[in-house]
């Protein structure tokens, strides 16, 4: 499934935004349990922090810095992200 945000439709619903912040923060958290942060891995992958948190609340799109993410976290981004991808997709 494919979030509205990429298919060009602005509008969200509150749900679709809650998950969003909520799949962002179990990311932070799980980051933080291994000792890493999204501004670490920004650092690391030469990207700005802003970039970081916005591909992690899926308000844009990047392999590169989703890959980044889901390897630090020893996944993949299918896994971490599911419904940004179709099935076999995202599984660097």
């Amino acid at each position: 499934m494919i979030p509205k945000l990429w298919l060009g439709v602005n509008k969200l619903t509150n749900s679709e935004i809650e998950n969003a912040r909520i799949v962002h923060e179990k990311i932070k958290m799980r980051l933080r349990i291994r000792g890493n942060s999204l501004a670490k891995i920004a650092k690391l992958t030469g990207v700005s922090g802003t970039s970081m948190t916005l591909i992690s609340l899926g308000k844009h799109r990047s392999n590169k810095i989703e890959v980044a993410i889901a390897r630090a976290l020893n996944t993949t981004p299918s896994e971490l992200w599911p419904d940004r991808f179709n099935e076999g997709e995202g599984l660097s």
